[in-house]
């Protein structure tokens, strides 16, 4: 699956006229705004809005794709040229242009993408032209740009095997960089031509003020994972007989299918040789608005103002500022492995659990603060590996340490698991500091 995005550019309309709209629109519907979020933008429970703006352009970066359309409506009142661009798969591409309450023009690269299913207008049937053209020379118009329709023709017409590049180039070419975005990039921290933008974020919820209240990392039930629950009759892992018939089709069919499967597979390893730009590179971590500050050093411990904690090194232990992602709390090296903590919502306790029954399960604390200690064992191709995770519960939050799997990632020794046991252990609540 390649990049996609929806995004939405504003013509002539200040951030603060579009930050009025989308946050009358976010109240109606129950979300309360967040001022300094401690976890990412979670779609089940939060929507998440960057705006870019400079003279002439407000770009919205929404995090849920699927409730554009909801949100470009609420932005057609502000009586102002819209410009939705999109991009699907890497695959297709297109925009469609909004003016005086109604859809203008519509472009998409490639209308039957999806075999019979023909693309579908965005909002309503466009006023000039058709799905397929486009409308280059009434887009330059409208939006005021004079002598861009060509250079938006030859771009309708350009062939790819990834759009990223060419929809990049259409944003570049009409002065909305940004618009070529990924909502869910911009929250990893990676960001490029963002160069002479203002760049806003906000955060608003549902979420209950009492969600995760019971929480107790201690308890038998936090983990509990089907390999838990006794088994049906027929021993481990039965399979009921109802479904039998079906498992032996499907078997046949795997059998069947082998060599389309392995021409896909080679197709695949063409592919990945293909040289492709993503639509935002990864550059070094950027520090957007909403994200939350890095950690500092002091010393040997390692300190987070937001989140209001710290950890002290153990001997030999090193800080890695540099990759410590946005919402990275802490990131360690130590005798070589790369330790990450991570943050979330005490209402997630279950998914941090692991997938299957560990080895090993210790509960612990971090000073006054429960913690519990699970290792994993696994199988990849011929190898047999192992997988530790701690998790530290405090009242606002649970953090995650888990060793970055990576193909230079050390065996987990008994050095390492005991020098992470150490670290976590150092895990403190410090008073907060103020987040600007």
């Amino acid at each position: 699956m390649g990049a996609r995005f929806r995004s939405t550019a504003v013509r002539g309309a200040s951030a603060t006229e579009v930050r009025r709209v989308v946050e009358s629109w976010l109240e109606r519907r129950g979300f309360q705004w967040v001022d300094a979020p401690l976890v990412p933008c979670h779609d089940d429970v939060d929507r998440g809005v960057y705006l870019f703006s400079r003279e002439g352009w407000t770009v919205v970066m929404y995090s849920r794709f699927d409730e554009e359309q909801r949100l470009v409506r609420e932005l057609m009142s502000l009586e102002r040229p819209l410009l939705h661009v999109w991009l699907f798969g890497s695959d297709v591409w297109g925009y469609v242009l909004l003016d005086e309450g109604r859809t203008i023009a519509e472009f998409d690269s490639n209308p039957n993408y999806i075999p019979g299913h023909p693309g579908e207008p965005f909002l309503d049937e466009p006023q000039v032209g058709d799905i397929r053209s486009g409308a280059p020379e009434e887009l330059s118009r409208r939006l005021g740009l004079p002598g861009l329709d060509r250079a938006v023709a030859a771009l309708q017409r350009k062939r790819a095997v990834f759009m990223d590049r060419v929809v990049e180039q259409f944003c570049t070419t009409l002065g909305i960089a940004p618009a070529a975005s990924q909502f869910d990039y911009l929250e990893q921290g990676y960001a490029h031509g963002l160069d002479g933008w203002r760049i806003e974020s906000l955060r608003c919820t549902k979420e209950d003020a009492a969600a995760g209240e019971g929480t107790d990392l201690h308890s038998e039930a936090a983990w509990a994972q089907p390999e838990d629950v006794p088994r049906q009759e027929g021993g481990p892992g039965a399979i009921p007989a109802e479904m039998r018939p079906l498992l032996a089709v499907a078997a046949l069919l795997r059998v069947l299918l082998l060599p389309l499967t392995l021409v896909a597979r080679a197709v695949g390893w063409f592919m990945s040789l293909v040289p492709r730009t993503r639509t935002l590179e990864p550059t070094p971590f950027a520090r957007l608005p909403g994200h939350p500050p890095p950690f500092r050093v002091e010393g040997r411990h390692l300190v987070h103002p937001l989140h209001g904690c710290r950890v002290l090194l153990p001997p030999g232990a090193e800080p890695l500022p540099d990759r410590a992602g946005p919402w990275v709390v802490f990131a360690v090296q130590v005798r070589g492995a790369e330790v990450v903590c991570t943050p979330h919502r005490l209402g997630e306790l279950r998914a941090l659990g692991g997938a299957t029954k560990p080895l090993e399960d210790e509960r612990y604390f971090a000073g006054t603060l429960k913690a519990r200690r699970r290792l994993f064992e696994f199988q990849r191709r011929t190898d047999t590996l192992r997988q530790e995770i701690h998790v530290v519960q405090t009242p606002r939050a649970l953090y995650q340490w888990v060793v970055s799997p990576g193909p230079r990632t050390p065996p987990l020794s008994p050095e390492i698991r005991a020098d992470l046991r150490a670290l976590v252990a150092s895990f403190e609540v410090i008073p907060l500091t103020h987040h600007a």
